[in-house]
Parts: C-alpha cells; structure tokens; sequence
C-alpha cells in the first residue's frame, strides 16, 4: 500500500537523516528534499510567485505515487498550520498522509546546525524558525523529540505510528 509521510520542523532537527533512513527500510521509496527544491532557484526577485516549495513538492509527491512509488517522503519546513494547509490544497492524494514534527530544543539544534559543512550557515534564520514552530507545535502533527532518540529510533516510531495509521490526516 502506498503512503506519504511528511518530516517537518527546523533546521538541523534531523529531517533529512531521518527521512534517507526512513527510504532504506521500505521497497521502492523515495525521500524529497526541501532543500534540494529551494536550491533549483538560482535568483529571485519580488516579481515571482512565492510558495513554490509546497507546490514543487506536491508536485513531485503526485508524480513519485503515479510511478508506483510505496513510500513518498517529504522533508520540509512547515512553521504553521496555515502553511500546512496551503500545501494540502496543492497536494490532493488518496493515499494516507502522516505529518511528523520532529523536535529538539533549539541550542541541540543550532549545535547540529552548526556542524554542518556542506551548506552554508543559516545563522539567525535557526532561531526564527526555531520559534515560530515552537509557537504553533500542537498544530503540527505528531511531534517526535529527537533529542531524547537515536535516529534508528525515530524511524522506528515513524514506521510504527504509519504502519497503524493512527497518525494519518486524510480518510486515506
């Protein structure tokens, strides 16, 4: 049966170590990057539509399902629940959608954030984003506290809280 299952929350909480992890443990999987979409844009002005990461991501969420895609991992940023809701109009699936925040105090994530070399430092934005999840948590999905797990064991509750479809937010 195919899923989709949604990794939100800040930078340098784990999404996308979770999310990668997550694809291992399941036939034809795939894991879509949020960064990965904001990096096509090379140049922007106030000229262009905006919210073009949720609508990218349900877009490629739609084609992965069509293709015969099991599981459909979306990692992304989603600081509140209007935002939730603006991607759910673009995605529009009849497959069970599971939302998981993941969730760490903000030095743990600064500190993971920091140690990133691959990319450059997001600096303040961490914060920003940090808190304006921390003011909205409880209208975002069920929310997995990586700081008190491993990460084989997020992807463990992940994988048991999706299989039972507790979890899910459409009648899927």
């Amino acid at each position: 049966m195919q899923q989709v299952i949604i990794l939100n929350g800040p930078a340098g909480v784990g999404k996308t170590s979770v999310g990668k992890l997550l694809a291992k443990e399941s036939e034809n999987s795939v894991c879509i990057s949020g960064d990965a979409i904001k990096d096509f844009i090379v140049r922007k002005t106030d000229t262009v539509k905006g919210r073009l990461g949720y609508k990218n991501g349900a877009s490629l969420i739609r084609n992965y399902l069509d293709a015969g895609y099991k599981l459909v991992i979306f990692e992304y940023v989603f600081p509140s629940k209007k935002q939730i809701d603006y991607f759910f109009e673009e995605l529009k699936v009849d497959v069970p959608v599971f939302l998981y925040t993941l969730w760490a105090p903000l030095e743990v994530v600064k500190e993971r954030e920091a140690s990133r070399v691959e990319r450059a430092s997001l600096g303040e934005q961490v914060t920003k984003c940090h808190q304006e999840l921390a003011t909205n948590l409880n209208d975002l999905g069920h929310i997995i506290h990586t700081d008190q797990l491993t990460l084989e064991e997020v992807v463990k509750t992940v994988l048991n809280e999706s299989s039972q479809k507790r979890t899910a937010l459409n009648n899927a």
